[in-house]
């Protein structure tokens, strides 16, 4: 692993304490692992992931897990001490906290249980699903083609119309969709003066190219070394920020991620300091998809898509496993702030089948996190290679 802090570089504990941390964050070793995962696995442009949906959409499922699938679930998703109680109670109050509501920020986080009518569920599970994770539950003929329209307008209704849909079309063999669906807008808190955008270029992995640069001076949380330099920016009434990371010289984006988990993310945001900063940072949209099989599997949920896995928790007349996760995501970073969208598809079938000013110029590759302040829990996470 990349050791990213100098061990001569001291951290300051109290400071950490004052701003929250991402190691005391729920999951937190589950939303980096699954980050450098899927990075590694994607040479893309933009690889732009929401931990936090995957989470929620595999917790709820995992809630109807039994014996060692899940044993497997609950220690990939960082409960290795906890139970499913402890984990639904966990993701009880993310949902609590998130929707709360606060200055400057629109989030909407909603989870649903689409089950096919030739498919007989337990009645505890979908109970849990309601009652811990807010869950709509419906049956659906999946053998009919509207079905996976009815889906797909779940999915646009509950990201801003950003993500108009999960599935294309539903397998014979699939009895079971649970999906979380993440929606986040904010405000910066300072926003950019869109006369002060310019026309520059960010030196990229493969290519240099002309993008819009958004530009302002003010104070700001960051810190600068040699493993790298983080800048804070804050939504609204500071709940919620955006942390810009961008590796050292000579070590790439890439490569800085390999290292990135919470425990180094806590050590670099307790050396953040208040500052006068110069910030030029490009404006980008994207839209990303992908399949977290792989990558989960790399982290432990092996028996979950095998034909040994043990849902007995959501059928007893079946036996059933995942057959996939998907996930799909928007960004947009402009001016005025951010708007960033996921959603996350469990697919389950039958097993049959400093004091002076300094410059934060971002113009080459980059990492950076959309999470929740005082807990750290990581929302998205992104790397920009290219733009």
């Amino acid at each position: 692993m990349l050791a990213l802090l100098p061990l001569s570089v001291p951290v300051h504990a109290e400071d950490v304490l004052k701003r929250g941390t991402c190691a005391e964050a729920p999951g937190s070793s589950f939303a980096f692992g699954l980050f450098r995962e899927v990075a590694a696995r994607d040479d893309g442009n933009i690889v732009f992931i929401s931990p936090l949906s995957a989470s929620m959409a595999l917790s709820m499922t995992a809630s109807g897990a039994e014996g060692s699938t899940l044993v497997e679930m609950l220690d990939a998703l960082g409960y290795e001490e906890g139970s499913v109680k402890a984990m639904n109670e966990s993701t009880g109050r993310i949902m609590d906290t998130f929707l709360a509501g606060h200055e400057g920020i629109e989030l909407n986080m909603a989870n649903s249980v689409w089950i096919s009518d030739r498919f007989k569920v337990r009645n505890r599970f979908i109970k849990t699903a309601r009652n811990d994770y807010g869950a709509e539950a419906a049956n659906l003929d999946f053998s009919d083609p509207a079905s996976a329209g009815t889906i797909n307008r779940w999915c646009s209704e509950n990201t801003g119309g950003r993500i108009t849909g999960i599935v294309d079309r539903i397998d014979p063999g699939t009895v079971m969709y649970l999906i979380n669906a993440l929606y986040f807008k904010g405000q910066w808190q300072t926003p950019f003066d869109p006369g002060m955008s310019r026309q520059g270029i960010f030196h990229g992995d493969a290519a240099d190219s002309e993008v819009r640069f958004m530009n302002m001076t003010g104070r700001f949380m960051h810190y600068s070394g040699p493993e790298g330099s983080l800048l804070e920016l804050p939504y609204g009434d500071g709940t919620f920020v955006m942390d810009i990371i961008l590796p050292g010289e000579g070590v790439s984006a890439d490569r800085f991620v390999t290292g990135l988990d919470a425990e180094a993310m806590t050590a670099l945001t307790g050396l953040m300091q208040a500052g006068t900063v110069r910030l030029s940072m490009p404006a980008f949209t994207a839209e990303y998809s992908t399949s977290l099989k792989a990558p989960l599997m790399e982290l432990g949920m092996r028996s979950v898509f095998a034909e040994n896995a043990d849902f007995s928790g959501i059928s007893k007349d079946e036996a059933v496993r995942i057959s996939d996760v998907r996930q799909k995501t928007f960004i947009e970073v402009n001016e005025t702030g951010s708007e960033a969208a996921a959603i996350t598809s469990v697919s389950v079938m039958t097993t049959s089948l400093h004091p002076e000013t300094v410059n934060f110029t971002v113009d080459r590759p980059f990492v950076f996190l959309i999470r929740e302040r005082a807990s750290g829990t990581v929302l998205f996470a992104g790397l920009v290679r290219n733009l």
